[in-house]
């Protein structure tokens, strides 16, 4: 949802051009384990294939480990993204032609979604169609200006809703995607508003305002090296993750602003800051964000956040990974498991739904203990209420 997402967009320029017509995709059977690859080949040569894949991007394999290709017809629309669309459309336009210009940027908004990259194409075909033929251009100028200020009045909509929850840091993004997608919109001035509501007036323009004009903070390794591989200059990369750790160490104050509820969200934002820069700078700096991570780590566990579904129990198993500490990561094995008793015994006491939310939970914090604790006893006691609790939830395939 952030604006950042063009920048790793951008990267598919550099990647092979599709002509889109007919879906003939390639089910490729491999000889181990008869796995089958679903996607259409694009490039080929004596001892390997590019194979363009149904789930998206590209990978090219040897033909030793093929078995056999078969040929099958699929919807356009599943074989190709809207990403693969546009750059057949990029590859046939002609830059100096202002009406192609405008019809491009069109299509680009109507297919633009906050993490396709097409609103930042959109815009930019829309200037290069004025400055071919301002004139031309204005009245596909004003129509676009009008959807863009309903797709921003949509996502501010978003973000004050999740004010009014007390969910800050989600509104905070909705915010800043308001201000990066839709700069011109009325509702960016209303994101700058709903964000001072939420940092204070002295701190809020560090969230929007970029004097350096660096790209918005990223919360990947992939998406950083992303931003690092258009940056330039080293000087600019240093300014970067400067900027990434000053960031972190403003989610770790704001959580400590927050009511108990709030804290974790804030926390995770700060974890992810410090990891991107943990995982690409080098020196003092590395340091300084292995050193906050590890801080950020803590206060977060710290807060017994609990592992409700599958993807809470993925990040935080991940987050544990991350933890330098075993004699912390003991203690957090005695906490899960103190905790986990305790939402079995209040499973055992309720009513489905409720009954099965509770008792997969335990299910979780037992699973943080018979994976991360050091003691063989203690992870047999825990496995067997793993197994205690998958009767008792019933639903837990």
């Amino acid at each position: 949802m952030r604006g950042l997402k063009n920048l790793a967009f951008v990267l598919l320029l550099s990647a092979v051009i599709l002509c889109l017509g007919e879906a003939q995709a390639d089910i490729i059977e491999l000889k181990e384990a008869g796995e089958k690859i679903d996607g259409k080949i694009i490039e080929e040569s004596d001892t390997h294939v590019t194979v363009k894949l149904k789930t998206g991007g590209k990978s090219t394999f040897p033909k030793a480990w093929i078995k056999n290709i078969k040929k099958a017809e699929i919807p356009e629309e599943e074989l190709y993204t809207k990403q693969d669309v546009y750059l057949s459309k990029l590859k046939m336009l002609d830059p100096n032609d202002a009406e192609a210009q405008l019809s491009i940027a069109k299509w680009c908004f109507d297919n633009a979604t906050a993490d396709n990259g097409l609103f930042e194409m959109a815009d930019r075909h829309y200037k290069a169609a004025k400055e071919l033929d301002p004139k031309f251009a204005e009245k596909g100028g004003k129509e676009l200006a009008a959807a863009q200020e309903k797709e921003a009045e949509k996502l501010f909509s978003v973000a004050e809703t999740e004010y009014k929850l007390g969910e800050y840091f989600k509104a905070e993004q909705m915010a800043i995607s308001v201000i990066s997608l839709y700069p011109d919109s009325s509702f960016a001035g209303k994101a700058r508003g709903l964000i001072a509501k939420i940092w204070g007036n002295a701190r809020a323009p560090k969230i929007f305002d970029n004097p350096q004009n660096l790209p918005e903070i990223v919360f990947t390794v992939e998406e950083m090296q992303s931003v690092l591989s258009h940056m330039g200059t080293e000087e600019r990369k240093q300014a970067y993750f400067m900027k990434c750790l000053d960031r972190g160490i403003d989610y770790e104050e704001r959580a400590e602003e927050v009511d108990k509820d709030r804290k974790g969200g804030y926390y995770m934002a700060a974890i992810s800051c410090y990891d991107v820069v943990s995982g690409s700078a080098a020196g003092q700096v590395k340091k300084s964000a292995d050193f906050k991570m590890q801080g950020s780590l803590k206060k977060y566990f710290d807060g017994k956040p609990e592992p409700f579904s599958d993807a809470r129990y993925a990040l935080m198993a991940g987050y544990i990974l991350k933890i330098q500490d075993p004699s912390y990561i003991e203690k957090l094995t005695v906490q899960y498991s103190k905790l986990g008793d305790e939402l079995f015994k209040k499973a055992k006491r309720m009513k489905q739904p409720e009954k099965s939310e509770k008792a997969k939970t335990a299910y979780f914090c037992f699973s943080i203990v018979n994976n991360y604790s050091k003691d063989e006893m203690i992870r047999q006691d825990a496995f067997e209420k793993m197994i205690e609790c998958q009767r008792l939830e019933r639903a837990r395939k």
